[in-house]
């Protein structure tokens, strides 16, 4: 079923299929001058265009959810807002409609969060027009947004009451907005930018955000697969499994760019552990499927990639399967495939708000 930008947002925009390029030599990689089989398609979709919406993994989060601005707190000090005149509770109530609206009438949460930001909304008005742009499909004109709302944020503006937190409150909320700068950059099939913002939220995060700073480690490696620098997005797995083990995507992850170096006995190690974790996964399946292929076990990728698509038919992996079937039906060479490193493109979107 078609879906917006934001539900893609959700299931699969924020990693990317790592770019052609041959498996590297390494210590399990075959023989030099071994011929390699075809290489498989990872499930992907060009950036801005709604795809069918894929099971969402467990846990999964809106790469682009409700920022924390500090003076939205239940605090009997803030009675009013001397921008819009609002109570505070209410100007909260706003905006969280407003995002809500953009996710399924993103046109006329649009218009509504324009009025709001020229009645002196502030940032949060700025953030709704921005995920409002996404779910339209317009990610390069919303990261221009973030950008805008960085800039005003330097300056101490928008701000829709003085921060009650200090400055780390304000670092926070940078580099929230940073985290999301980088997957809209993403999205827009920026990636080089992208790691700069994921890097400038990195620098800013305060200490004790764990869960922000693991998902920034991951949406990092995402972007540097996608650019063939698939070291550093091993480097930046190993730290976020540092910060929390127990999330399958690290190692689902870190199996596509081991495959991508010829790493293949590592990816089946980081295969098996993401099974552990979440064995009914369409990406897993479609990993693991993938590297039985680039191992030269036809057969048993040719399995696995018929369970996909028949499991889960209407995914972005299944489709990714059905082609890689015809490709192998039709005896392509591994110069053919458009990827070879695995799923970096079409995971689930990723956690990035304050």
């Amino acid at each position: 079923m078609p879906v917006s930008m934001r539900d893609l947002a959700l299931a699969c925009v924020a990693l990317s299929a790592l770019l052609a390029a041959p498996p590297a030599p390494a210590q399990e990689a075959p023989p030099p001058g071994t011929p390699l089989p075809a290489i498989p398609e990872a499930a992907r979709g060009a950036p801005g265009e709604p795809q069918e919406k894929a099971p969402a993994a467990d846990g999964a989060q809106d790469p682009f959810p409700g920022l924390f601005f500090p003076s939205y707190r239940d605090d009997p000090a803030v009675s009013r807002l001397p921008d819009t005149g609002g109570d505070p509770v209410k100007e909260e109530q706003r905006y969280r409609d407003c995002l809500a609206r953009a996710a399924d009438d993103p046109d006329h949460a649009l218009d509504l969060a324009f009025r709001w930001s020229t009645d002196g909304g502030g940032l949060p008005a700025e953030h709704c027009i921005a995920v409002a742009l996404i779910t339209m499909g317009h990610p390069d004109v919303a990261a221009e947004r973030f950008e805008d709302m960085l800039a005003k944020l330097r300056r101490g503006e928008g701000l829709p009451w003085d921060p009650l937190g200090g400055p780390a409150s304000i670092d926070a909320l940078a580099a929230a907005i940073y985290a999301q700068l980088g997957n809209a950059r993403l999205m827009a099939d920026d990636p080089e930018r992208a790691i700069d913002a994921f890097t400038r939220a990195l620098s800013l995060l305060p200490a004790g955000r764990l869960d922000l700073e693991q998902q920034l480690y991951i949406d990092r490696a995402r972007a540097a697969g996608i650019l063939g620098r698939f070291p550093d997005a091993i480097t930046d797995l190993d730290r976020a499994e540092a910060i929390d083990p127990e999330v399958p995507e690290i190692y689902v992850l870190r199996a596509s760019a081991r495959r991508a170096l010829g790493q293949f006995g590592k990816a089946e190690d980081d295969l098996a552990r993401a099974a552990a974790l979440r064995p009914e996964w369409p990406l897993l399946w479609l990993e693991r499927a993938n590297l039985k292929a680039m191992e030269g076990d036809a057969a048993a990728a040719r399995a696995l990639w018929v369970k996909l698509a028949a499991r889960w038919p209407d995914s972005p992996e299944a489709q990714a399967a059905r082609r890689n079937l015809a490709r192998l039906d039709a005896g392509a060479g591994g110069n053919t495939a458009d990827d070879a490193g695995g799923n970096m493109r079409t995971n689930r979107g990723a956690h990035t708000g304050g």
